[in-house]
């Protein structure tokens, strides 16, 4: 049964043939006001996910080994993320209709 496997690296496989499937997604014609809403939500997404990452990044690099003052400033930007994550839900609403 060994005999039937072969290891193979990653830049061995040959993907060129492999299909794709993306789901379609309902698209709002552009300058209306639901396109910029949704534009909107987006960005924000993206900037709580921007603003936690690189403030985690920073807290690591310029840690000076001491791994409870880190736990805390992690702890505490995650805490901030989730706060701005929490009001910006609660308006969510109201920019999607």
């Amino acid at each position: 049964m060994a005999e039937d496997f072969k290891m193979v690296f990653g830049d061995e496989v040959d993907t060129s043939g492999e299909l794709i499937f993306v789901q379609e997604q309902e698209q709002e014609p552009y300058g209306s006001i639901q396109y910029f809403k949704l534009i909107y939500r987006e960005r924000v997404n993206n900037f709580l996910k921007d603003f936690l990452h690189s403030n985690v990044e920073s807290v690591i690099s310029n840690s000076n080994g001491d791994v409870e003052q880190v736990k805390t400033q992690i702890s505490n930007l995650v805490e901030v993320y989730y706060q701005a994550r929490l009001e910006f839900d609660k308006h969510k609403n109201k920019l999607l209709y």
